[in-house]
């Protein structure tokens, strides 16, 4: 279910001016959460989803936190896994400090260059 054919009911019922501004909302919402600059965001990080619990659901090892922009449904449904417990689950610790490793894999991933802490 992806592209223009998952949102058609939602363009049959939604004034077009409406729905091309949620449209435009949900790419500026996706692309964020795929940045490898903002690391922890509190108190957010139990309702929105954000860009560390994206990075679990990268991860090759884990299929966790589906979510797209609300990640309080992954953790009513079991399916929640934070970054923290994804490293230990996963055998990453050492590289979550951001060591050489993650910053290749971030550049290589996304484009972009990992801020150095």
């Amino acid at each position: 279910l992806v592209g223009w054919v998952f949102y058609l009911p939602l363009a049959l019922v939604l004034p077009p001016m409406l729905y091309f501004a949620l449209d435009q909302l949900n790419i500026v919402y996706q692309f964020w959460v795929h940045t490898c600059v903002v690391r922890r965001l509190g108190a957010v990080e139990w309702v929105l989803m954000t860009p560390s619990h994206h990075r679990v659901h990268h991860d090759r090892r884990l299929h966790k936190n589906f979510g797209g922009v609300l990640i309080i449904w992954d953790r009513l449904f079991g399916t929640f896994v934070d970054e923290a417990e994804a490293e230990a689950v996963a055998g990453l610790q050492g590289r979550g400090g951001g060591g050489e490793g993650q910053r290749q894999e971030e550049v290589a991933l996304f484009g972009v260059l990992p801020v150095v802490a």
